[in-house]
């Protein structure tokens, strides 16, 4: 979903007669901590793919830790750049995606109906083996149910998506929105 809202927040920037090169102005002085966020993410996500061993074995029994961990610095990241009201809808969307996991054992719930409306009925067996290092299927024992990708969206790209989601994309577009519609005499 993040493709498709920066690809529609970008058109209706350009279409408002804001310009792409203002988007260089969005600040993003916690980029540190976002980097190192998405290190975490990225480096758990290709040892769990690629390894079978004793570091796959000590992120199986970590994942809460390494979840957190990588939401946490995200969010950090994304507030000390800006209290904006964007900035601000984007680690909301954030933490309510990371609490989802969280509190469902490191891996995002995702409702069995929402894929079927989706169209994405082949998902479920693949969730329901365990074999996703990010997803689970959602059941009667899912925590914080409402918080899960339990949204059908059945267009173009099909996909189940959850509320901290939409309200992420929200961040992202007012963001871009804001800094695509800057006055031109920032980059005259």
């Amino acid at each position: 979903m993040l493709f498709e809202t920066l690809a529609v927040s970008i058109v209706v920037g350009l279409i408002r007669k804001g310009k792409f090169k203002n988007i260089e102005s969005i600040p993003v002085k916690g980029w540190p901590f976002i980097i190192a966020g998405f290190l975490v993410y990225i480096s758990t996500l290709i040892i769990l793919k690629y390894s079978s061993g004793a570091l796959s074995s000590w992120i199986f029994s970590n994942i809460i830790l390494l979840v957190s961990t990588y939401y946490l610095f995200i969010i950090i990241g994304i507030l000390i750049s800006s209290m904006s009201v964007g900035f601000v809808l984007i680690s909301t969307g954030l933490g309510l995606n990371g609490l989802a996991s969280i509190v469902n054992g490191g891996r995002m719930p995702v409702s069995a109906d929402a894929l079927r409306i989706a169209g994405l009925e082949e998902n479920i067996s693949f969730l329901s083996a365990g074999k996703s290092s990010v997803h689970i299927l959602a059941d009667s024992g899912t925590r914080l149910y409402y918080l899960a990708d339990i949204i059908p969206v059945p267009l173009i790209i099909p996909k189940v998506i959850s509320i901290g989601d939409i309200i992420l994309a929200i961040g992202i577009f007012l963001t871009i929105q804001k800094y695509m519609t800057l006055s031109n005499s920032l980059h005259s």
